[in-house]
């Protein structure tokens, strides 16, 4: 069965974030991964991709069939999503369904993000530097589009055009971009700004404009106005899409433009479609599947999955909260959300979930949970209200604003297919029901994401964290009080300018200043300020955290045995980015780090 993980323990893994205190905004991802010592320079340095020592010794001591330097063209690895419907999918980044792993098949990423060691590896940006008032990256220059267009600096501008028009948080300090050599961008900000968090903004981008399809786009004031056609993408990455199916998407190895396109040997990868984490577990059981980014399993179902189901746990920062909509009647009102807050007992739904693949926050602060102490001090739960399951005291709330339970919006909506985030949602659907609240529990398939754009909706559920960024407050905190994933404005309509402790916020002008000041005090005060903010005033409602788990089937496929074992064992997502490096398995006649050994 599938219980042997490779995996570290989640608080080992995040403790030495602890250290960013003394950094100012910024973490361990951007102080270790990119600056070589004690020197000043930010770039990758001696930092590659594993190569050197590691190259041709990657897989220990774990004998390696023969098969791996053998042609298997026929043999696709088979992975699914879960409540992602295979038609109608587009390759559009912004779309709402564009949200699919697919994407990072297509397209190249920037830089990939080590969850264990804290730094960034490079992939099409093979070097930066990024201090006082300017940062560059050096991009590889032998990668092209697929429509055979270089893959340069110049046709990367359309990408940064798109972002500035929708507020990427890289535009709350950066002021100009520029291409000022063929396979070099420039990023140009205020004197002040810190130069960590502009680097981490910008190399977890991916290269998912391809001019051909997006340069319209770029030109039009209203990006929202221009129909973009990405229904057959033109990659940056080293796959192309080869057919498309009622049953899945395929993609194959391009022929040419890619340097890592020929690492595969294999046909490609088939993305399914599941409509639940509990069909996609069966799909496990019968072996049907090969792998899939992330599933949450509890430990039942992970005893019947078969012994070369191989787990591999990421800590993710992700988790499920309750995002309410702040225009959507008494919603809008500070007690009502802490009165919700209080009405259901989030230590009962992690138990119902599965506790060994969630983390509690006994005080939300708006941070991942392992970097509370480093920023707020070790006893910081007793400063912060903890909403422990009080209904009494959600009933004095209400009572407050002069109002009842059943005044109260109450219809929570869920991805139908995500089960964790179902039995969390249906536990606190019972505990407000209980509490007198008119709740109900909505479940929704692929019309689900549409809701972030639209405004329908009352409560739903949806990550109160998004990805590793998180770990640096200014990730966290912009995510909460500066939303911007659906512009203009907060797409869950919180306010930019907000009451609290006697004085009126402007977010807009207090969020960026964790990352345009380098003056630790600084930043130490406006993290307290803000954390304090988001507990009092519940933009988002926290829920759980959890464990990314990375399945991946050892019985056709030749990987390394552990995390140690290599950095892209510990990016997002392995079983996509094992092959795209220049390193290779022992006794592999070609590089890349997964390799297929028949079927």
């Amino acid at each position: 069965m599938a219980d042997s993980h490779s995996q570290r323990d989640y608080s080992d893994v995040l403790s030495r974030r602890t250290f960013v205190t003394l950094t100012g905004a910024t973490g361990a991802a951007a102080v270790a991964g990119c600056m070589g010592g004690d020197d000043d320079d930010d770039s990758p340095g001696d930092q590659d991709d594993g190569n050197g020592d590691t190259n041709g010794d990657t897989n220990g001591d774990a004998g390696v069939d023969e098969a791996i330097n053998e042609d298997h063209p026929d043999v696709y690895f088979n992975m699914c999503e879960v409540g992602n419907p295979v038609e109608g999918f587009t390759y559009n980044p912004y779309a709402p369904d564009g949200t699919s792993s697919k994407l990072e098949l297509v397209y190249e990423p920037y830089a990939l993000y080590d969850t264990v060691a804290d730094e960034w590896v490079p992939a099409l940006a093979e070097d930066w530097d990024f201090g006082g008032t300017e940062g560059t990256i050096q991009l590889r220059d032998d990668i092209e589009w697929g429509d055979g267009t270089p893959l340069d600096a110049e046709s990367l501008m359309v990408q940064w055009t798109i972002l500035e028009e929708r507020e990427a948080a890289a535009f709350d300090f950066v002021e100009e971009v520029e291409a000022t050599g063929d396979y070099e961008l420039t990023f140009r900000y205020p004197d002040g700004a810190n130069p960590d968090i502009i680097q981490q903004a910008i190399l977890g981008n991916y290269a998912n404009n391809p001019p051909a399809q997006f340069e319209e786009a770029a030109e039009n004031d209203d990006v929202s106005a221009v129909d973009i056609d990405a229904d057959e993408p033109i990659p940056s990455g080293p796959f192309e899409l080869d057919d498309v199916s009622d049953a899945y998407h395929q993609l194959k190895p391009r022929e040419e433009g890619h340097p890592h396109a020929d690492n595969y040997n294999w046909g490609g990868y088939r993305m399914r479609n599941r409509g639940s984490n509990q069909a996609a577990h069966q799909s496990f059981i019968e072996q049907e599947l090969d792998g899939i980014i992330s599933l949450f399993a509890g430990p039942g179902v992970l005893g019947q999955f078969p012994d070369s189901l191989e787990q591999i746990q990421i800590p993710g920062a992700f988790g499920m909260g309750l995002t309410p909509n702040h225009d959507e009647g008494a919603l809008g009102q500070r007690e009502v959300r802490q009165a919700i807050a209080h009405s259901f007992d989030r230590e009962t739904v992690i138990q119902n979930v599965g506790p060994d693949t969630k983390v509690h926050h006994p005080a939300y602060t708006g941070l991942p949970e392992a970097v509370n102490e480093g920023w707020l001090g070790e006893d910081y739960v007793d400063e912060y209200n903890q909403y422990e399951h009080d209904p009494d005291r959600a009933a004095e709330l209400l009572d407050e604003v002069g109002l009842e339970p059943a005044d109260v919006p109450a219809e929570v909506i869920v991805p139908a297919g995500w089960s964790d985030w179902v039995i969390g949602a249906s536990t606190v659907v019972d505990n407000l029901s209980q509490a007198g609240f008119e709740a109900s529990l909505n479940t929704l398939g692929g019309a689900y994401w549409g809701l972030m754009g639209s405004g329908d909706f009352e409560l739903l559920c949806y990550p109160h964290n998004w990805g590793t960024d998180a770990f640096i407050p200014f990730f966290a905190l912009r995510h909460k009080l500066l939303n911007r994933e659906h512009p203009p404005g907060s797409w869950f309509n919180y306010p930019d300018t907000v009451e609290f402790e006697g004085e009126e916020i402007d977010l807009s002008e207090e969020v960026p200043k964790l990352a345009s000041s380098q003056d630790e005090d600084e930043i130490q005060e406006l993290v307290e300020k803000l954390t304090r903010l988001v507990n009092e005033d519940l933009p988002m409602i926290v829920v759980m955290e959890k464990y990314e788990q990375h399945f991946i089937d050892r019985e056709f496929w030749e990987f390394p045995d552990e995390v140690d074992d290599h950095p892209r064992m510990r990016v997002f997502w392995p079983m996509y980015q094992l092959p795209r490096t220049e390193d290779s398995l022992s006794g592999a006649d070609t590089p890349g780090l997964m390799k297929c050994t028949g079927r």
